[in-house]
């Protein structure tokens, strides 16, 4: 009797290997334009950054931006740093260091945080000074931690340093019976690293100290305040790992890959964030040539239960700008991976005030999911919402932190860092939205009273 043969399913693609990566805790600045004093920005799943207009908040994530659209430059700069490109924007170095306290034209970056990729748990330290030199930067120390070691790097090392500082011993292991006779300092994009020789001159291999730390800044997320006007085309772009460029030019491309991938999570994930943002309910796009990606949207209410007809999707140029200036934000969020840092500048922008608060709840709701999220905000409801989040305890207080930048009389930023406690109270505010508007409140009313009973008892 033949043996009845069952049909072998066959065997799904395996899921991609979640990348190398490290948490970063810390960020901190000091020297850079109203950072006159160390500043630290503590990075929590969800990190909040308010406070007046021009009091540092911007500033305190642009070092690592400069050193982001350096690792991104097609070409070699002059300098150590490219001033002019996609994350930030200046003519001369001097424009970038602090005018205040007579600091000597030069800032310092410094970011730590635990490499927690697997089999290789450890605690990361980088940090670099950079100094003015005429209209360029010239990067003046790196150190980081190696093995336990701070190695502190500078440009003009020469090999007996090099060697000071450094142990060749575990060179062996790459090239047994060869010894390594000394190290020189190479350049690659912004960063230090040591080319290992063999006394004959031979190349023999390179320590890489800034891998982790240049492999988590080349994935940051950054979605600018200033984001791209609708347009009837969007350059066809892929997203994997890394981001080249702010994310706003990711967007349509990232939604016309998911639709090629049949990515229906994603995809329904972006559609019902739309929703409650009260914006539309259905984003679809069309690839019109090998360099355009057309996006089009549902004209209907949002609030429309009837799937969208072919005759309802119109081009996003053809809408409020609201959907174009959000659509950046939702695809970061959604398609950033567990321990990505996603910085948005300012989310609430051409939103409804209802948007502003579903804004909120979506920006908890990916930091809940892994994702890093740093906000840089004015909108009062923003905070308020996240507040209530937490004294609902759909996001834990000690996930989000608040920082709130002020400048003092001689225009140094200070920042004072908060964590929530569990009913979601900021504590005393140097900057008490809500007050601020229950005073623009009392001022109509009081003007509305002296016009009316003020004319009637004359």
């Amino acid at each position: 009797m033949a043996t009845k043969r069952t049909a072998t399913p066959p065997t799904p693609p395996a899921a991609p290997a979640r990348p190398p990566y490290m948490l970063i805790e810390e960020i901190r600045v000091q020297g850079y334009k109203s950072l006159v004093d160390e500043q630290v920005l503590h990075v929590r799943p969800l990190t909040l950054l308010a406070g007046t207009n021009s009091s540092g908040k911007s500033s305190i994530m642009q070092p690592l931006l400069l050193i982001k659209q350096t690792m991104e430059a097609p070409y070699q700069p002059a300098g150590a740093l490219v001033l002019d490109g996609a994350h930030v924007q200046a003519e001369t170095a001097g424009e970038l260091v602090s005018k205040v306290g007579g600091f000597d034209e030069q800032f310092v970056i410094a970011v730590s945080g635990r490499d927690i990729s697997p089999g290789f748990e450890r605690n990361i330290f980088f940090e670099q000074c950079y100094r003015v030199n005429e209209k360029l930067f010239n990067l003046v120390y790196q150190k980081t931690d190696y093995n336990k070691e701070m190695i502190t790097l500078t440009p003009l090392m020469t090999p007996g340093e090099i060697g000071s500082i450094m142990s060749f011993d575990s060179q062996q292991k790459l090239f047994p019976g060869v010894k390594v006779a000394y190290g020189e300092i190479f350049h690659a994009n912004c960063f230090l690293q040591v080319q290992m020789r063999h006394e004959s001159g031979q190349t023999m291999g390179r320590r890489l100290f800034t891998r982790t730390i240049e492999s988590e800044v080349a994935r940051l997320m950054h979605v600018p305040g200033l984001r791209s006007a609708a347009k009837r085309g969007y350059h066809i772009t892929f997203f994997q790992n890394e981001i080249k460029g702010t994310f706003d030019l990711y967007a349509a491309g990232t939604i016309s890959q998911w639709q090629q991938q049949n990515n229906t999570e994603a995809l329904t994930q972006l559609n019902d964030s739309l929703q409650r943002l009260g914006l539309t309910n259905a984003v679809t796009a069309k690839v019109k040539n090998a360099n355009e990606v057309e996006l089009s949207v549902n004209r209907l209410p949002p609030t429309s239960k009837t799937k969208p007809r072919k005759a309802d999707m119109v081009n996003i140029a053809d809408v409020g700008i609201g959907v174009s200036q959000v659509l950046p934000i939702l695809v970061a969020l959604i398609a950033a991976q567990e321990g990505q840092i996603v910085y948005v500048e300012q989310p609430e922008l051409h939103l409804h005030p209802r948007a502003q608060v579903a804004m909120g709840e979506l920006l908890a709701e990916a930091a809940n999911r892994g994702v890093r999220v740093i906000v840089e905000t004015h909108s009062s409801l923003l905070l308020l919402t996240v507040q209530t989040l937490i004294a609902q305890g759909k996001i834990a207080n000690t996930d989000v932190g608040l920082h709130w930048f002020t400048r003092n009389a001689k225009g140094a930023t200070e920042v004072q860092y908060v964590v929530p406690d569990e009913d979601g109270a900021y504590g005393a505010w140097p900057e008490d939205f809500s007050e601020i508007e229950l005073k623009a409140q009392d001022a109509y009313l009081t003007a509305v009273g002296l016009r009316q009973f003020g004319e009637a008892a004359s």
